[in-house]
């Protein structure tokens, strides 16, 4: 098995890299990769883990990931695009990624005023005190909040408060896709849309979303994911097929953080199969050329 979206305490997962690279190792997977959102803090602590515990990509190889929060104007909700292969030591990788960053801290100032202004007795500090100095996500607010009595739980935050199109959602303003998918090019790695079920669309608007995409250098889907029903996964390996596109998979694992999503299994109906790496190798391999 393999697990190609995970996510440690360098963005809103409770694992360390190095404890993420331990359970991977105990649960027998393949290859793991670390696709934290905006950032790749996570992966040199992740690298240096295994480099001094003699780990070998026969034992279990990682994958250098990210997850960007993107935008298109014309929809209310983030599009998120994992990079999977990208080079951490690219220094135009690095400097770009930095104006992702500085995006999402504005949106975090706004949302911040938002749920402010809704009411709920919240900080800036509450919640860079909880995310513990990693990249603010919108989990950490819901966290805060819920610890603060005002949710029962994350879920509720989402759906009544953060969620996409609710009254403290903000979207992303300058990540547009297309910069989005371009980082990830020119950082020789490969562009994937995550999740695409979530977004909310009909069967006709996520064609023409993954369309849209697939003109900027789309080159994969997710089209295995934890949440996916069997009809679900179905149709994203359908669309993988219409629009050429490559499949790929992951749980989406935070840890403590998505309690009953566990790594490679998801709610236990995942299994992201070994042969999508071939394929993902191939393709790298022909865009060397």
């Amino acid at each position: 098995m393999i697990d190609l979206h995970t996510h440690t305490i360098a963005s809103d997962g409770t694992y360390s890299p190095e404890e993420l690279i331990k359970y991977a190792i105990q649960k027998n997977l393949t290859a793991i990769s670390i696709t934290d959102h905006d950032t790749i803090d996570g992966l040199k602590p992740a690298i240096n883990y295994m480099k001094a515990n003699n780990i070998t990509p026969d034992q279990l190889q990682l994958i250098n990931g990210i997850e960007l929060s993107t935008n298109i104007p014309k929809y209310n909700f983030d599009i998120h695009i994992i990079g999977l292969f990208i080079n951490p030591d690219d220094p135009t990788f690095i400097n770009r990624l930095s104006s992702v960053i500085d995006d999402r801290t504005r949106r975090n100032t706004k949302m911040l005023s938002l749920i402010q202004r809704a009411g709920y007795d919240l900080s800036l500090k509450d919640v860079t005190d909880y995310s513990k100095d990693s990249v603010v996500t919108r989990s950490h607010f819901a966290k805060v909040l819920v610890m603060k009595g005002y949710f029962n739980d994350t879920n509720e935050v989402f759906a009544k408060l953060i969620g996409n199109g609710k009254p403290a959602y903000v979207p992303r303003e300058d990540v547009h896709a297309k910069f989005g998918i371009e980082l990830i090019k020119n950082s020789g790695g490969i562009p994937i849309i995550a999740h695409p079920t979530l977004y909310g669309l009909d069967s006709n608007g996520l064609y023409g979303l993954i369309d849209e995409l697939k003109g900027y250098g789309l080159a994969g889907i997710e089209s295995y994911y934890s949440l996916y029903t069997k009809q679900q996964t179905k149709a994203m390996k359908h669309i993988a097929s219409r629009f050429k596109l490559l499949e790929v998979g992951g749980s989406d694992f935070h840890g403590a953080n998505k309690i009953g999503n566990d790594l490679a299994v998801g709610h236990g109906n995942l299994n992201v199969p070994d042969e999508l790496l071939v394929h993902l190798q191939d393709y790298l391999n022909s865009n060397k050329k």
